[in-house]
């Protein structure tokens, strides 16, 4: 039988803390995941931790797997390898060399984990009116091969139990940079026409997610999703106030200046992930003190969805 679109199962241990390999740190990630310091994604039968953008650790039922870059601190060793035990210097280490390999301003992962204290599902004190952050690096399996060949950035719970999914873009990356129509336009679609056909799929995965991550570390899961909006927004995180020649993307953020979002390609201005990227331009509505981390989502979200109609 071929494998759905997403899948997400745990056959271990419901309870983490009884992991073997893990029991010894498991209240330091507990404590991590709830500071928004890390974040936890269910697989196939794995789960996965990511901090300051990478995957730290990769967890299966019997056994813990790091990458030997972050594991030893040098950044020229390739693959993963099986920790034998964890104590809790040992995934403090991990981290470190985690943070050292991935912190910088440009990286996208890293980009992206600066979204995790506030929006994490997972996270103590997050804002109830905020979508909340449920997964990231959703891979996607369209031909329901064996091959994940799609994987998008985000994937936010909002209201009424919508799923939304997000694709994030740098200003100054070239997929999203063109006069003419770019590379992520294409990209985009591919995602649409893949969830089209697969809400009851992957809104019954997600209710997995809530029930196996809440159980496995002890914490308090989130309301089943009850659908998927159809459209997949590129949310544009910006560094610099030099407009460039990419007339597609000028364009679409120009009306986000004005509160407005592009209803056939639905680009979000996310806000900047340094000062000074707007000028002396303001930035939207949504981003009141103009940086990525202060994104307001829950705004941005009901402007999207009206895109859809009734």
């Amino acid at each position: 039988m071929s494998k759905r679109v997403l899948e997400r199962y745990w056959n271990g241990d419901p309870v983490l803390r009884n992991h073997p390999k893990v029991l010894g740190v498991f209240d330091e990630i507990r404590c991590d995941i709830r500071a928004g310091r890390v974040f936890p994604a269910l697989r196939e039968n794995e789960i996965h931790l990511y901090h300051e953008g990478g995957r730290v650790l990769r967890i299966r039922p019997q056994s813990v797997y790091t990458h030997r870059k972050y594991a030893h601190g040098c950044g020229d060793r390739n693959g993963e390898e099986s920790l034998c035990s964890l104590t809790n210097e040992k995934y403090q280490e991990i981290k470190k060399g985690c943070r050292c390999h991935n912190r910088k301003p440009d990286k996208e992962t890293w980009i992206v984990s600066r979204l995790f204290k506030r929006f994490s599902v997972w996270a103590d004190g997050t804002e109830c009116a905020q979508p909340k952050l449920i997964d990231i690096e959703v891979r996607l399996r369209p031909d329901q091969s064996e091959k994940a060949s799609q994987m998008i950035d985000l994937l936010f719970l909002g209201d009424a139990g919508h799923l939304t999914f997000v694709e994030v873009k740098r200003q100054y990356d070239s997929r999203v940079r063109s006069q003419a129509t770019p590379e992520v336009v294409g990209q985009i679609c591919e995602y649409e026409r893949t969830l089209s056909g697969n809400q009851d799929t992957v809104v019954c995965a997600y209710a997995k997610v809530s029930r196996i991550l809440g159980n496995g570390f002890c914490l308090k899961g989130f309301e089943p999703p009850r659908r998927v909006f159809g459209r997949v927004p590129i949310l544009v995180c910006r560094r610099d106030a030099k407009p460039g020649k990419d007339t597609w993307l000028r364009h679409r953020l120009s009306l986000c200046a004005k509160g407005e979002i592009d209803s056939r390609y639905p680009v979000v201005d996310g806000g900047a992930i340094c000062e000074g990227a707007y000028g002396d331009d303001e930035p939207p509505l949504w981003c009141t003190k103009g940086l990525w981390e202060h994104l307001d989502l829950k705004t941005v979200f009901e402007k999207i969805h009206r895109l859809e109609g009734p």
